[in-house]
């Protein structure tokens, strides 16, 4: 979305927020489908996720959620890159 322009986004939302929903979910799903095909189910189930939150939340509150979300799975990256390096060392011995 290299297009992207803020003031317009803002307007919309602002101003035709039923139209920004429906803009909003197109560019979602024009990025979901850039994604390869093995992981566009898992990107549409962390949208679902994410509009979950946004949708029964406050704003500050849904960041806060989603923002713990990308940090435990930043954390089980960490901890399987660990393992690797682990098994990796305990090859060359």
């Amino acid at each position: 979305m290299s297009d992207f322009n803020f003031d317009e986004w803002a307007n919309l939302a602002k101003n035709f927020p039923e139209e920004f929903e429906k803009k909003r979910k197109e560019v979602l799903e024009q990025e979901i489908m850039k994604a390869p095909i093995k992981h566009r189910d898992s990107l549409r189930i962390l949208q679902m996720e994410c509009d979950a939150y946004h949708n029964n939340m406050t704003p500050l509150a849904a960041l806060t959620e989603i923002g713990k979300m990308m940090y435990n799975k930043v954390d089980e990256l960490r901890e399987a890159h660990i393992e690797v390096a682990i098994i990796a060392s305990e090859i060359k011995r």
